[in-house]
């Protein structure tokens, strides 16, 4: 079976593929969503929700959410982000930047470093795609969050 893992599932990219895969679900894949505030979604039986507000930690324990059925392969599709603050960083934003670098930068980091290394210890192959907006390679003054994030 091929696992495939996306977060920020309950909006704008994440939702439309939950929404697309959910009713069009192959029995050769098993999706795991991962995002906060999942009561948003149409939440199907066959699928895997794991609720996790990335602004806090990025910490999940995959043989909890596997269980002793691991996939042979994982595709995680590292999709949540966030762009506040939007204008400039001061003084009075700071606490919102920390959660944007949290949801951006740091929370992804967490939850890949942890999967690669459960993947590797359970001979699992895994492939990771992290999505981006255009902001990422065509900065917009005060998106200063996302800008910074540019991906080769």
């Amino acid at each position: 079976m091929i696992s495939v893992i996306i977060t920020g599932c309950t909006s704008g990219i994440g939702l439309a593929f939950h929404d697309l895969v959910t009713y069009n679900s192959s029995p050769n894949f098993q999706y795991i969503f991962i995002g906060r505030e999942l009561w948003r979604l149409n939440q199907q039986v066959e699928q895997t929700y794991y609720e996790l507000d990335l602004s806090k930690s990025g910490h999940i324990d995959w043989t909890s959410v596997y269980g002793n059925k691991p996939p042979k392969k994982i595709t995680f599709i590292s999709n949540a982000g966030t762009i506040d603050p939007i204008g400039r960083i001061t003084v009075d934003n700071t606490n919102i930047l920390r959660k944007a670098v949290n949801v951006n930068l740091i929370s992804p980091m967490e939850m890949i470093s942890s999967l690669i290394l459960w993947a590797e210890n359970h001979s699992i192959s895994i492939r990771v795609i992290n999505i981006s907006s255009g902001a990422a390679n065509n900065p917009i003054a005060g998106w200063e969050v996302i800008a910074c994030l540019k991906q080769e």
